[in-house]
């Protein structure tokens, strides 16, 4: 028994799961897969295959034309459980598609007079070269009418299927190149669609990463507005409140001269006192001069009242952090204050302690102090996060160690007692590597 004949049982095997997954492809754009589990429908997807293969094994027409779409019904309802009257046209009109590209490749090797029916290397290249076609086919049915994607949108995408076509043309020169002059050429053009699919793709890969950073972009830039309308807000109210509490001092200070006429003591004292409650109940914190930086402060300030832990900030007169671009304070200085107030909220007397000041002229350190409940997780020098989705979380610190290096900076966390100290260092001297 040759090579090609003991590949010929798992090629057909493989042929069978392409079908499968080539008909999931077709419907996971118009429905949504039944079960969330990947490994599930793995399973299912392999189970399908291997019943589909059992029964084209058994070489009998009748029983095939029959039993393969049962299974291919099977499969959808086991996969989206959508209705029978939709999965049943569906099914219809992917086996028409697998029929009619198996009669046009049928007779395209009648015409050629290549024989298929042997169990060797040029029947699994044949068979290469009609999955293909049916892949692209399936692909531009499901590209015209997915309906999720708005029309105009990733236009560009429709270029990489000059890849499949190339491929191809390539398998069939090679198939021909024995036959005359004709599989050389077929060899070449495929080779000139093969460098220009490449192009193709790096320049869709390029475009792709692109749109990605413009969202990042946009996502930050939409934190930056709320924060911003957040810092407006809040000295809105702090010149209401401090209009409220000049006119009730002028009120205030109008009794205290009628009282001082009367000469009683004890009534201008607890004039006095009202006067000093007003101002401990009206004047609100502003911490720095700088918008962005001040509405990260305050945004905290109200997450601190929230969760109980006692929050204070200590910042440097005349301080300036203009130098840090808007969404690297969101980033970093924001990173390290919630993961502060997280690991404080579970204490009984939680606290977070932040201080902002010059080291130098050049230099600015941001150093955060709290308090925990859980032991931050450690290894080696480095610190995880101890949330149970780890997956979704630990990549604030991380950030932040990224964006330092910008500022030509560093990050040091460290412990000491029973606190976690996080220590942001920032200097204003642009970056010549960045």
């Amino acid at each position: 028994m040759s090579i090609a004949q003991m590949m010929y049982g798992p090629v057909m095997y493989l042929n069978c799961v392409f079908e499968i997954f080539l008909l999931y492809n077709l419907l996971e754009g118009v429905y949504r897969a039944y079960d969330d589990r990947k490994s599930i429908r793995l399973l299912e997807v392999i189970g399908c295959s291997m019943v589909i293969f059992l029964i084209n094994s058994l070489n009998l027409p009748t029983i095939n034309l029959f039993c393969v779409p049962l299974m291919y019904l099977f499969f959808v309802w086991l996969m989206f459980r959508i209705q029978l009257k939709y999965n049943f046209l569906y099914v219809l009109f992917y086996y028409v598609i697998l029929a009619v590209t198996e009669f046009i490749f049928h007779y395209i090797y009648t015409l050629l007079k290549i024989d298929v029916s042997k169990a060797d290397f040029s029947m699994v290249l044949f068979l290469v070269i009609q999955k293909i076609f049916e892949f692209a086919v399936v692909q531009m049915i499901k590209k015209r009418h997915q309906s999720p994607y708005k029309s105009g949108s990733f236009q560009y995408l429709k270029y990489l299927f000059m890849l499949p076509i190339a491929s191809l043309v390539l398998l069939n020169g090679f198939l021909l190149s024995k036959e005359g002059s004709a599989g050389y050429l077929l060899i070449c053009a495929g080779g000139v669609l093969l460098i220009i699919s490449n192009v193709v793709g790096f320049s869709t890969v390029e475009k792709l990463l692109k749109a990605e950073r413009v969202a990042r972009d946009a996502e930050l830039l939409a934190l930056k507005t709320r924060l911003e309308r957040s810092h407006y807000q809040r000295m809105e109210e702090i010149n209401q409140d401090y209009a409220e509490y000049l006119h009730e001092m002028s009120r205030i200070v109008r009794i205290m001269e009628q009282l001082a006429c009367t000469e009683e003591e004890g009534a201008i004292k607890g004039a006095v006192e009202k006067v000093s409650q007003m101002g401990r109940a009206t004047v609100k914190q502003c911490y720095i001069n700088d918008q962005i930086t001040n509405a990260i402060f305050i945004e905290r300030e109200r997450n601190a009242l929230d969760k109980g832990v006692d929050y204070q900030v200590d910042i440097q007169t005349g301080i300036d952090v203009g130098f840090i671009d808007d969404l690297d304070k969101i980033s970093m200085f924001g990173n390290l204050l919630d993961n502060a107030l997280e690991a404080a909220e579970g204490c009984n007397e939680g606290y977070v302690f932040v201080s902002l000041y010059k080291g130098n002229e050049a230099l600015i350190i941001l150093r955060i102090e709290n308090n925990f409940k859980i032991k931050p997780h450690k290894i080696g020098e480095k610190y995880f996060t101890t949330k149970s989705e780890k997956k979704r979380h630990g990549f604030g610190i991380k950030k932040v160690e990224e964006l330092s290096e910008r500022y030509g900076g560093i990050l040091n966390c460290y412990e000491e007692d029973d606190a976690f100290v996080a220590v942001l260092m920032l200097s204003n001297i642009p970056n010549s590597a960045n």
